[in-house]
């Protein structure tokens, strides 16, 4: 009688910790990154290369490949992870040379590409979009600075509006893409002429 006690106790402590603690990891409406994602790839140019990087990988990936979101977008990972289209083998090429190989990759495309983290590269024009870094590879004369698409626009007045988030790590990040838009609004106050913004 006391292993069947035992396992009543325990499947009893069980049940109550799922109780308890459920309300707090009820993810059933959970959107966030989901909304991230796809506000990156809509606003990508046709035919665009995406490359990932970091916490954002996975949620773009499932997008994209999952959802069929954007199929005209090809996605790599700029860390070399993920996907089956590396550039380069993760952990085993040295930085400089991953740094090379995606440059010269860049230079090669006829292709719009753009990056979810800032390109390490200072030889190429980087044109902030906010959500991602779009790089030309030649002279862009014209061309803005700072560009926020529609699509960018309608996921920060989400954002903006949707209040503080469930867990912490969807708080962080609403909170950096936030300040990250505030200093690229206030690029734009400053320098007009460099910047289009809906």
């Amino acid at each position: 009688h006391a292993d069947a006690a035992a396992s009543l106790l325990t499947a009893a402590l069980a049940v109550m910790l799922l109780v308890v603690n459920y309300p707090e990891n009820d993810r059933h409406r959970y959107r966030w990154a989901g909304e991230y994602a796809e506000a990156v790839l809509q606003g990508l140019a046709p035919n665009a290369i995406l490359f990932v990087r970091g916490d954002f990988t996975l949620p773009v990936a499932y997008q994209r490949l999952v959802e069929q979101v954007r199929p005209d977008v090809t996605v790599y990972s700029s860390q070399g992870l993920i996907f089956s289209n590396r550039l380069f083998k993760p952990h085993r090429t040295p930085k400089a040379t991953e740094r090379k190989l995606v440059r010269d990759f860049v230079r090669s495309t006829a292709r719009p590409v753009y990056f979810t983290a800032r390109p390490s590269d200072k030889g190429q024009f980087v044109q902030h979009n906010w959500l991602v870094h779009r790089v030309y590879p030649d002279d862009t004369e014209g061309v803005p600075v700072l560009l926020l698409n529609e699509q960018a626009a309608t996921f920060a007045r989400r954002l903006a509006t949707q209040g503080r988030q469930q867990d912490p790590w969807s708080e962080q990040w609403r909170s950096v893409l936030l300040n990250r838009l505030g200093s690229l609004l206030d690029f734009g106050r400053i320098f007009p002429a460099l910047s289009r913004l809906p």
